[in-house]
């Protein structure tokens, strides 16, 4: 160090070492003109001038504010005279920022959030790092999902006419609905051994645009195991016995037919004789759903439906809401229909008045979490996630589900829930769209965030075929068509047989090669859904 400069003495051999599943780029240093990178010198020292070690410290900053998605400095030190190391990764999230050896100081960035520490515990079967696709697996995704008609169709994305559009369109979820179904099995035969630890796990599930609540019912009945929650019942209270016609359900979520089986649903010693002597107070103590709603018409006919039915006492909640970034008021449209889709605060002049749309409380993902998810309110539920978790992560029950459909505002629903919600929840459902906020937001980036929170996605498709987005990006995914993204949350080993279940039907999928492409003609011509 003099008056005008700041050295920096760099160990060649500690820097180009390869992290487990990382390998170290050079190329951030070939932007100093001072540091010879391909034949550094025998006395290994680059000097960087103090408006480029201000570039450096810069980086890191933005990093951290989530400005620079790409970059992540995890280790480093900057002093004069002394030894640093430093691991620049241009490609993949961190790998927890423990240090290359005694006396380096180390800081881990992480965009995302503000969680020092997120490794998994050692014995844990799913890796914490989500290895990268090779470009043989890159190549036959683009065969199975070709960019073709979505840049032909990019000005016109309400024609949906893009592969991960017909890829996506009424998933599935079987990794999911085999997950419960193998933890009611467990319960039932632990139940026929008089296991006094028969009862089904607590469960958690938060549906931000519940509509006309099909899928959150459903939901319910899964997580919980109790076949009160049944679609028929709950079509008969929101129609009022046939009275109300509700909009039109794209996929057939009101088929009662496709609701979840319970195991051994048909046989009465079973799983429904038990399920029905639960009562009132254990149902609602151990399982909740909150069924989140903005469009007033619809909220009221939720929450009459479940007062109806006596399932607000169980668990089931409708709650009139908007989830967005921050906390506020927003107009909406109070439509005398019940479930229209594609209608909502777009619809409304917000501030104005006079227009058919009302005041709706909002409020960021945390805040709900933080308001309507207290401490005790699911015994038991609190999950096993990493030992370094974010501070105050006990004061709130895990999220085992998560549902996103808010007409084109749902990677706004996810930032408001970076700090409190997401590192709670176990498996994320949302969707991607052309329409609000998304029309100027990247599908790239959200994946990102959510990678470094523990989550891996997937384009969820049908008859058993996925395709991983995380670490395995195509260019065309960026153009914006509306299509459903999942993710599971490899953080919690609860989550371990979802995890695996997932890339295991998305290997099977691409070792089909072109026997599944996702085109408009094969998409729809002979196809069940």
């Amino acid at each position: 160090k003099n008056n005008s400069r700041y050295c920096l003495k760099t160990n060649w051999k500690e820097v180009a070492l390869k992290l487990e599943n990382v390998s170290i780029s050079f190329s951030f240093f070939q932007s100093f003109p001072t540091m010879n990178v391909h034949d550094p010198p025998k006395k290994p020292r680059g000097c960087l001038s103090w408006r480029r070690r201000l570039v450096v410290v810069s980086l890191v900053g933005m990093a951290g504010m989530g400005m620079l998605e790409n970059v992540y400095i995890l280790s480093y030190f900057l002093s004069g005279g002394e030894d640093v190391n430093v691991n620049v990764n241009l490609d993949a999230p961190g790998t927890g920022g423990g240090g290359f050896g005694p006396g380096i100081k180390t800081v881990a960035v992480d965009p995302a959030s503000t969680m020092a520490n997120h490794s998994r515990p050692h014995d844990a079967a799913v890796p914490a790092e989500v290895q990268q696709c090779t470009q043989e697996q890159k190549d036959v995704i683009k065969k199975q999902l070709p960019p073709d008609d979505c840049l032909r169709n990019r000005k016109t994305p309400y024609n949906q006419r893009c592969s991960h559009t017909y890829a996506t369109r009424c998933p599935d979820a079987t990794w999911f609905e085999e997950h419960y179904a193998d933890l009611h099995k467990k319960r039932i035969r632990n139940m026929n051994r008089e296991d006094t630890n028969a009862d089904a796990p607590p469960f958690v599930g938060i549906f931000v645009g519940c509509n006309k609540g099909m899928d959150a019912v459903n939901a319910m009945r899964m997580g919980s195991g109790d076949p009160t929650f049944d679609l028929s019942k709950w079509k008969h209270a929101m129609t009022k016995g046939g009275k109300i016609r509700l909009g039109n359900s794209v996929c057939g979520q009101d088929d009662a037919g496709k609701q979840f089986r319970l195991p051994n649903s048909e046989n009465t010693t079973s799983s429904v004789a038990v399920d029905a002597n639960v009562t009132n107070a254990t149902s609602a103590s151990r399982y909740r759903l909150f069924c989140v709603e903005p469009m007033p018409s619809t909220a009221r006919a939720l929450a009459r439906s479940a007062r109806k039915l006596g399932w607000d006492g169980r668990g089931f909640l409708a709650t009139h809401a908007a989830i967005a970034k921050t906390d506020g008021v927003v107009r909406f449209p109070d439509l005398s229909g019940v479930g229209v889709e594609n209608k909502g605060m777009g619809n409304c002049k917000q501030g104005g008045s006079n227009d058919g749309c009302v005041d709706v409380p909002m409020l960021s993902l945390d805040s709900f979490v933080h308001k309507f998810l207290t401490p005790g309110a699911v015994g038991g539920g609190k999950g096993r996630i990493d030992s370094g978790a974010r501070k105050g992560m006990d004061e709130v029950p895990v999220i085992d589900y998560l549902s996103v459909d808010v007409e084109g505002y749902d990677y706004d629903v996810l930032l408001g829930g970076l700090t409190s919600a997401l590192p709670r929840v176990r498996y994320l459902e949302f969707e991607y769209n052309w329409m609000g906020s998304w029309s100027k937001q990247s599908l790239k980036e959200a994946v990102s965030r959510l990678d470094h929170l523990g989550f891996t996605c997937y384009w969820p498709g049908f008859d058993g075929h996925i395709w991983r987005i995380t670490k395995c990006w195509l260019n065309h995914y960026d153009v914006h068509f509306w299509s459903n993204v999942a993710c599971v949350n490899r953080k919690f080993a609860e989550m371990d047989g979802v995890a695996k279940r997932m890339e295991g039907m998305f290997l099977d999928t691409i070792a089909k090669g072109e026997e599944v492409v996702m085109t408009f003609e094969n998409r729809y011509k002979n196809t069940r859904h």
